[in-house]
C-alpha cells in the first residue's frame, strides 16, 4: 500500500513516516533515488526526523510521477511505501490544489493522513532547523507584491505588520477549506501530534487496520520523547515572548543569546510590541540588538 504524510506546514509528518515503518516491523523502506534501504532505528539526531530519509516532494507533478514509480514496486498488499506531499509557497490558490489533489488520490486508493495546522506556532519553519534566510525567503514568497530590493529592515517592519494577521486569516482558510476532504482522509492536528503522539499512531493503525509491532515499541517511545522534547525546545523563544516584550518596554537588561534570534523571531518580537503594547520598534539598519535594553532605546 502506499501511503501520503502530509502537511502544508512544518508539525511532524517526518516523524509520522519513519513510526509507521518503525511500529509495522519493517527493516527497510523505499526511496525513490535510493531504492530499498534500511530503516534507521533513529531518525532524531538534531532538531527533527530528517535523518529518516522520506520521499518529500514540493510540487503536484512530482507527486504524481512518484506515484507511478511507487506503483510498480508494490510486489504485494504487504509492501509498505510512504511518501510526504507538499507545496509551496503557502498562499490560497495553494490550499485549494493542496486539497483537491489529496482527494484525487484518495479517489485513486492512495492512504493520506493529514496534520492539520491549528496553532499560530509555529509560523513558518522554525520547527525544522533551516537557516534564517530561508525564513525571509519564504516570507516573501508569500507576499509577493513586495519589492525583494529592499533592505532586511524595511522588509522586516512590514512582516511585523502583516505575519500575525495573515495567519490567523490562514487558519480560517485551512480549517474551511479542510472540511472538504474525502471521508477517507485521516486528519490529525498539530498539537494531537506533538502532545498526544502514541495514541496518533494508534489512530493512524486502526484507520489503516494494522496492529503495532508492540517489540518496537518501547524503543519508539523514547525517541517520541526525544523528538518531543526537541521541538519544545525550538518554539522556546515563542513561549518566552511575553516576558521579553515586557523586559523591552521597561528596558530590563535581558540577554537573548540563548535564542536564536533571526528574520522570525525579530519581525514578531516587533509585531508583539505594537499588538500588546501600542509601540513599534523602529531600528535604525538591518542590525538587530542582542538585549532587550538595547532595543528599549529604539521604541517609539
Amino acid at each position: 500500500m502506499i501511503v501520503a504524510f502530509t502537511s502544508l506546514h512544518p508539525g511532524g509528518a517526518t516523524f509520522l513516516d519513519w513510526s509507521w515503518h518503525w511500529l509495522k516491523g519493517n527493516e527497510s523502506f523505499w526511496n525513490a533515488e535510493l531504492g530499498w534501504i534500511p530503516l534507521v532505528d533513529n531518525p532524531v539526531q538534531t532538531q527533527n526526523a530528517h535523518d529518516h530519509k522520506k520521499n518529500h516532494l514540493g510540487e503536484i507533478e512530482s507527486w504524481w510521477k512518484f506515484l507511478e514509480l511507487a506503483h510498480n514496486q508494490l510486489e504485494s498488499p504487504d509492501t509498505d511505501i510512504t511518501f510526504y506531499p507538499y507545496l509551496t509557497p503557502i498562499v490560497e490558490d495553494t490550499l485549494k490544489q493542496y486539497v483537491e489533489n489529496i482527494n484525487l488520490m484518495a479517489e485513486k486508493n492512495i492512504s493520506v493522513v493529514v496534520i492539520k495546522k491549528t496553532k499560530l506556532i509555529p509560523y513558518m519553519s522554525e520547527r525544522s532547523g533551516i537557516e534564517d534566510g530561508y525564513e525571509m525567503q519564504q516570507f516573501l514568497s508569500n507576499n509577493p507584491d513586495i519589492d525583494q530590493k529592499m533592505s532586511i529592515k524595511e522588509i522586516r517592519e512590514i512582516a511585523s505588520i502583516r505575519l500575525i494577521p495573515q495567519m490567523t486569516g490562514w487558519l480560517g482558510r485551512i480549517d474551511k477549506e479542510y472540511g472538504s476532504f474525502n471521508s477517507s482522509v485521516l486528519v490529525l492536528q498539530d498539537d494531537e501530534i506533538l502532545n498526544h503522539t502514541e495514541s496518533s499512531m494508534e489512530k493512524i493503525f486502526r484507520h489503516h487496520n494494522f496492529k503495532m509491532d508492540f517489540s518496537r515499541l518501547e524503543h519508539w517511545r523514547k525517541i517520541a520523547n526525544d523528538w518531543r522534547s526537541k521541538i519544545v525546545q525550538s518554539s522556546e523563544f515563542f513561549n518566552q515572548l511575553p516576558e521579553i516584550c515586557e523586559a523591552v518596554i521597561k528596558g530590563f537588561d535581558l540577554k537573548l543569546d540563548d535564542y536564536k534570534i533571526g528574520f522570525l523571531e525579530q519581525s514578531l518580537m516587533m509585531a508583539h510590541l505594537m499588538k500588546d503594547y501600542g509601540r513599534r520598534l523602529l531600528l535604525p539598519d538591518d542590525k538587530f540588538p542582542k538585549g532587550t535594553k538595547d532595543l528599549h532605546r529604539f521604541l517609539k
